[in-house]
């Protein structure tokens, strides 16, 4: 090797590096505000740094622990139950949209939503508190209890002596 090829060598390391330590300090500044999913932080960082210097930077961001799929995931899970309603189905699906592996998402998702059936009580007392009296609005709180994920069997069980006689 000759001495333009070292200086050359030496000039993409200290490029390298100034870019992960950029790259750092915009994950850190994003992480200030709100905690991130690891493909989500990627996906910014990858934008103006590059796959390489993301991955590194993000390999080094868990190692100290602030990037943390699992703990974020269990934290989201139960906001989704709590605030929005939502069943272990798509819990699942949203997890899998914010970019968290599927293994991790099924099995955090099987714990967040351990009993649908109070849970879609909850959601049709609140939500929907005349469905007993009146067969449009429940109708419309099936329709909605389908879209947070429930399924038909899990739906029926609450709302069976409510439903008309030809469901």
């Amino acid at each position: 090797m000759d001495i333009v090829d070292t200086k050359h060598h030496q000039s993409l390391d200290i490029n390298n590096e100034i870019a992960v330590s950029k790259a750092k300090q915009k994950a850190l500044a994003m992480l200030s505000f709100k905690a991130y999913f690891r493909a989500n932080l990627f996906q910014e960082l990858k934008k103006e740094y590059g796959e390489k210097v993301s991955c590194k930077v993000l390999s080094r961001l868990e190692e100290l622990g602030l990037i943390n799929d699992f703990e974020l995931s269990k934290r989201y899970a139960a906001e989704l139950v709590e605030k929005r309603g939502f069943s272990s189905s798509r819990i699942e699906r949203e997890l899998i949209k914010k970019g968290v592996d599927e293994d991790l998402a099924g099995c955090i998702s099987k714990f967040a939503n351990k009993n649908p059936t109070k849970e879609i009580s909850k959601i049709l007392e609140s939500k929907y508190p005349e469905f007993r009296k009146n067969e449009k609005i429940l109708r419309r709180a099936v329709r909605f209890l389908g879209g947070c994920g429930y399924t038909w069997d899990e739906i029926r069980e609450v709302v069976v002596e409510f439903l008309p006689e030809n469901c």
